[in-house]
Order: C-alpha cells, then structure tokens, then sequence
C-alpha cells in the first residue's frame, strides 16, 4: 500500500515526480499530511468566519462514519490566541482519529502552540498500534521536523 509521495510549500502539497512518475510513499506521514490540511466538512450548525459561505468538505464523505480531513481552516483566520491553538489541537485529534480506530496507532499526542502572532505549531507523536499488516507504515514512516503547510509548522514523530 503507497501514497503518492507529495512535496509540502506554504501553501500546501503537491505531487512529487522522479524519473518521470509519480513517486510513491510506503509511510504514514502523507496519510496524516492530508488529514491535517483537508478541509473536512464543518456542521451545519457551525459559525464560518468572515467572509465564507461554503461548510466545505468532500462530498464523498456523505453517510460515511470517518470524515476525510480537519476542521483546522475554521481558525486559520481567527486571532491567535491560546484557546484558537487548544481549538486546533482538538480538530488535529479528531482528523487522526482514524487512525486509532483502523488499529494502525495505539495513541495520537497532538500539541498545538502560537509560534509567532500568526504561525501556528503542531507536533504529532504516534505510537504504534498492535496491526502487524501495518508493519511496513512504521518502517517507512519519515519524521518531519518543522514542515511549514499554509500557516502552520508540523513536526511528525513516530515511536514504536
């Protein structure tokens, strides 16, 4: 099982060639990638900020039990304050919940920290679940140490 293997910029991820083709990726790290910086689709109850009219998400989410995504672009234009980096810690915890539910993770650390007024910090552990299957994630897995994605710095750890 691969991902394409994606290069990360300021504002966001694109696909990664080599030698002509899609380089693949046989880690976690893309998988956990995309569910941080997806836009999962927000409750209909949910106050959009300014300007945004759109819940957004991906329609094939419909009637589905896991969301693809997170709901981290509900504070991308709030004010960085410590109660917006406690609120995108717990969008980053529900995004990898997947994760705990497949078994691929026995548990998910999520910190989220104001680096400056505008640059949000994340730092994921995951410790390995008990799956044998998923063996070949956690050998390939690649850490990430200080990836900047839009406007936010992550750091992915993985521990056995």
């Amino acid at each position: 099982m691969s991902d394409a293997g994606l290069s990360w910029f300021d504002f966001g991820g694109d696909i990664t060639f080599e030698a002509g083709d899609v380089r693949h990726e046989y880690g976690l790290a893309t998988s956990v990638l995309i569910s941080l910086f997806t836009d999962a689709r927000a409750p209909d109850v949910t106050v959009l900020p300014l300007g945004e009219t759109s819940l957004r998400g991906w329609w094939g989410d419909t009637g589905t039990q896991h969301i693809t995504g997170s709901l981290l672009w509900l504070v991308q234009r709030e004010k960085m304050l410590p109660e917006v980096a406690e609120k995108a810690r717990e969008y980053c915890v529900d995004a990898l919940q997947w994760l705990l539910d497949e078994d691929i993770v026995e548990s998910v650390e999520v910190e989220a920290e104001l680096i400056k007024p505008s640059i949000l910090g994340i730092k994921v552990t995951l410790t390995r679940g008990n799956a044998i299957r998923y063996e070949i994630l956690w050998k390939n897995s690649e850490e990430y140490d200080n990836v900047r994605v839009m406007d936010s710095v992550v750091s992915l750890k993985f521990k056995d």
